[in-house]
Order: structure tokens, then sequence, then C-alpha cells
């Protein structure tokens, strides 16, 4: 490949050539949200807002329409058909414009590295997209930190309730006590003779 004939790809394929179809799937996330098109729902799932346009990225837009029915986890998106058909579209986009030779993929990949270096916060959608391409995870949370953790870490879990009990007791009388040893409601706290045992 002519060296001043560069090929030009988008976010979908720099991310397939760097490091396959999930972080396609997050360059995609990246733009629709910058657009305000996805929001983060139950259980770290992400859910579609809105309509888009037709010439999106056609990731993007298997994407949005897959979380149109349902909200999605992340990890699901690569393993729904509409999606996964645009990403093995992706993939040979990318391998017919791209030599197969590492040397080429990474000499393709570093010069856009130098092009879209910076990442901030409140970029438009291509730039959000292709930062994330190149850069993976790291990129996500520092354009959309509150969005990135929900949907890639899952939500804040709740402290798990323990149950304690005094020595000899049968299961059916445990009381659900505070990890304080305070029970819920009373304001009575005891310590066993026998030390707490967890149920």
């Amino acid at each position: 490949m002519s060296p001043t004939r560069q090929p030009q790809l988008c976010a979908s394929e720099v991310a397939i050539l760097r490091d396959g179809p999930r972080v396609a799937v997050l360059a995609a996330l990246a733009a629709l949200r910058a657009d305000g098109l996805v929001e983060a729902s139950y259980g770290g799932r992400v859910r579609s807002r809105g309509w888009v346009e037709p010439g999106r990225d056609p990731v993007e837009l298997a994407i949005h329409a897959t979380a149109l029915e349902a909200p999605v986890r992340v990890a699901a998106f690569v393993t729904r058909l509409m999606v996964a058909i645009e990403l093995d579209e992706m993939r040979a986009s990318a391998e017919r414009k791209v030599s197969r030779h590492a040397w080429a993929r990474r000499r393709t990949l570093d010069r856009l590295r130098r092009e879209h270096g910076r990442v901030a916060p409140g970029c438009g959608a291509r730039d959000a997209a292709m930062a994330v391409a190149l850069f993976g995870e790291a990129a996500l949370m520092k354009l959309d930190p509150a969005f990135a953790v929900t949907v890639l870490r899952g939500p804040p879990q709740e402290p798990s309730r323990r149950w304690y009990f005094r020595v000899g007791e049968r299961p059916a009388d445990r009381i659900p006590l505070r990890p304080d040893g305070t029970e819920p409601g009373t304001g009575l706290s005891y310590s066993p003779p026998g030390g707490r045992c967890g149920g």
C-alpha cells in the first residue's frame, strides 16, 4: 500500500482491527450515547431511546434496534443476530481496506492514535466512537464515567443480609439483624454467648 494513500476506516472497522467485536460494540455505544440515543437501564443493561437516522454506522443501527426491543447487557450484543451480522460485515470491510499483515495494521492504528489522541467529555458522536475504538474501555470511562461504570461493571450491589442466631436456635427461629447486631425495628441488640454464627 502506498504510504501517501491511507485507508479510510470508520470507528467500527478500527475497533475490530484493534481488538475485535466487543470494542466495536463499545465504540457504537459511545456514539449513540453522545447523541442521547442510549441510556443505562436496570441491572447494568443498555436501553435505546428515540429514533436514529438511517445513515449512521450499521453497527450503531443494529445495536439501537436491538436495545429498542428490550434492554441488553453489553456482553450480549455480539450474540444478537442483527448485531453479529453487521460486525461480520465490518470485519470483512476492514480486511479489504487494510493488509492482513500485522505491521500494516499496526501502522494504520498508530497513525489513527496520533490523529485522535485527545479524548474529552462532550465531544461529538464520531469522535467519541473513534476514541473508544482506539483506546477501549478507558476512553469510554473518560467520556461518560457514570454510564460506563453502570453498563461495564453493573449497578452497585446492596450489602447482603446475613442471618445471625444464638447457638442452639432452630433455623426457623432466626432473626435477621443488622451488621451491628441491632434487630430492625426494635433497636435491640445482643451478643450470643458463643459468638455470632452465620446461617
